[in-house]
Formats: structure tokens, sequence, C-alpha cells
């Protein structure tokens, strides 16, 4: 039985992460034609959190296997009703809120109850952070679609679902990757500040920049990105890809602080998503995806695609197609990291 449930939780990864990857090239050419609704509802609604609930169902797997073969078999339909959930958001179905929040609820309970089982203060604070994201996330998306739609949708979720699973899953990966300690106190500051960001966001307060800032700077501090430079040293192409890969979050970071200041709500969302977010993608998903998915790894390590990311945020200031073509070719490149044979070291 336990085999059954491990390949039920095999298939319903690699599902979710083809259905997101899908959703994402909708999103991506909705962008390039100027179609906005429908680049919001499979961007944010779509690809993100639904590639991001994946990832941290296979980040949650040691929690979940204490938790016996029914709670990994769980998630499976809740990746099927993150699936969905764009889609009826995108044909504005008044219930599509319930696809999202009741899976939320559902990951937010495992995960606790998981996280309560773990020794380890760093991983039971990273566990227990990514549940409040996903019990807080899934308060404020009923509330945020009930008023604005998807558009809502999409913004609560970046804030309180998005930036806080940055924060518990880097508090321990870089942390630990780096052979750092982490200032552990402030992982549920930077992600209470996230959360504040979140419910200003939707409440169409001006406190919405200045939290997100504050949630990334107490993110900076906590996790220590600023030491990034030495997990370069000495390490392996692997390693000096994820070391690179959180000064480019730190650009990023500096990219946001700078769309915050100008004040253009889109802009910021999007310095954002595409900066801040996409940063932390670029970073795990090379490395998360093939273990996750059990597919092979060619690990042909480049830093083109921070240097494609971190380039199509100023550039969308000016020109959202332009930034559309950068992040097609930041995919593409992400992906050619681990598609084809491995290279010889």
């Amino acid at each position: 039985m336990a085999g059954l449930w491990r390949r039920a939780r095999l298939w319903s990864i690699r599902a979710g992460i083809a259905v997101s990857i899908v959703y994402v090239a909708v999103a991506l050419s909705a962008a390039y034609r100027g179609n906005v609704y429908t680049h919001v509802a499979f961007m944010v609604p779509g690809g993100l959190t639904l590639f991001t609930s994946v990832m941290a169902y296979a980040y949650s797997a040691p929690v979940l296997h204490r938790l016996g073969g029914a709670a990994e078999a769980a998630v499976v339909p809740v990746v099927v009703a993150l699936s969905v959930f764009p889609l009826l958001a995108y044909s504005g179905a008044p219930s599509a809120w319930l696809f999202y929040s009741i899976p939320a609820a559902v990951m937010a309970v495992l995960a606790a109850l998981g996280a309560v089982r773990l020794r380890n203060a760093v991983a039971r604070a990273s566990y227990m952070h990514i549940s409040l994201s996903y019990l807080v996330s899934s308060v404020l998306v009923f509330i945020a679609y009930s008023g604005s739609g998807v558009r809502g949708a999409a913004v609560a979720l970046t804030y309180s679902l998005l930036l806080p699973m940055v924060y518990a899953v880097s508090f321990q990966s870089f942390t630990m990757t780096c052979g750092l300690k982490p200032v552990l106190w402030l992982l549920p500051a930077s992600t209470a500040a996230s959360l504040v960001s979140g419910v200003a966001a939707i409440a169409g307060s001006s406190y919405a920049g200045p939290a997100v800032l504050l949630s990334m700077a107490l993110y900076v501090i906590g996790a220590r990105l600023y030491e990034a430079n030495r997990c370069i040293q000495g390490g392996k192409a692997a390693r000096r890809y994820f070391a690179v890969g959180h000064i480019a979050v730190l650009v990023a970071a500096a990219l946001s602080l700078y769309a915050v200041v100008e004040g253009v709500g889109a802009y910021a969302l999007h310095a954002v998503l595409i900066g801040f977010v996409g940063a932390h993608i670029a970073v795990h998903a090379p490395m998360m995806v093939p273990v996750a998915a059990g597919l092979p790894n060619a690990r042909r390590f480049t830093l083109l695609p921070y240097v494609l990311l971190l380039a199509a945020v100023p550039v969308w200031g000016y020109s959202c197609r332009a930034a559309t073509l950068l992040l097609v070719a930041w995919l593409f490149s992400t992906v050619a990291i681990v598609a084809g044979r491995r290279r010889l070291r």
C-alpha cells in the first residue's frame, strides 16, 4: 500500500508541474497580446501558485511521511483542486475560491501536524510557517476574490502565500546549504510583515508597499543572505549556482525597493513577482524539480536565468512585450539546465 501512495504522490507532482507550466505559457502569451485578465488569472492563481504548492508538497514529504501514507495521498486531491482553481476563477465562478481555500486549509493542517513531530528547530519553524501561509491565504483569497475577483485573489496570493513560502523554505535551505545559523525569530517577523502587506493591499492601503519591503529586509537579515558570497567559495557548480542565485535575490530586492518607492502599483507587483519570487524559483527549480518528479538532471548550471530575470524587471516598466520575451527566454534557459544528457565533470 505504501508503494501505491508513493506512486500517486509522484504522478500528482509530475502532473502538477506540467499543468503549472501550461498555465505559465498561457499567461505569458496573454501578456504579450495585451490580454491582462487572462494573464492575471493564469499566472498567479494558476502557474505560480500551483507550481509553488507542488514544490511545497515535495518539500513537505519528510513531515507527511511521518503522518503515514494516507496523509501523503491526501495531497493528491489538493493538487487536482488547485489545478482547477484558475479555470474557475477565470470564468468568474462565485464559488471558485473554494478550490483554493479548502485545499490550502488541508495543506495547513497536514504541514502543522507533521512539523510538531520534528526536533530540529529550524526545520520545525520552516514547516510551521508553510502551514501558516496556507492558513492565512485561505482566508484572504476568499475575501479578495469575493470583493475583486481573480485580480484580488492574485494580489492576496502574492503577499500571503508566495512571499511567506519563499521565506519559510529559504530560512532552512540557504542557511543549511551554506552552513549558517539563521536569526530564527526574524522568520515569523518577516512572515507577519508580508501578511500585513497582503491585508493592506486587499484593503487598498498605502501601507502595503512599506510592509512588503520590511518583510524582505527582515528575511534578508534573518536568513543571512548577505553572506551568500561565503557560500560560493570552494563549492561545486550546484552550490555556486545556488549562492549566486541568492545574490540575484538581493538585487531583486533592491529593484523591488525602487519600484515601491516609485509608487506604481502594477510595476511594484511585477517587480516582486518577476524579480524576487522569480529569482527564488530560478534558484530552487533546477534542483528540486528533478528530485521531486523522479527525472534525470543534466545539471548544466549557467547564470543566464538570473540575468534574464533581473533584466526583465526594469524592462517591464518600458515594454511589457519585451519583458515577456525575456521571461520566455528565462523559462527555456531554466529548463535547459536540467534537460538532456548530464554533463561530464
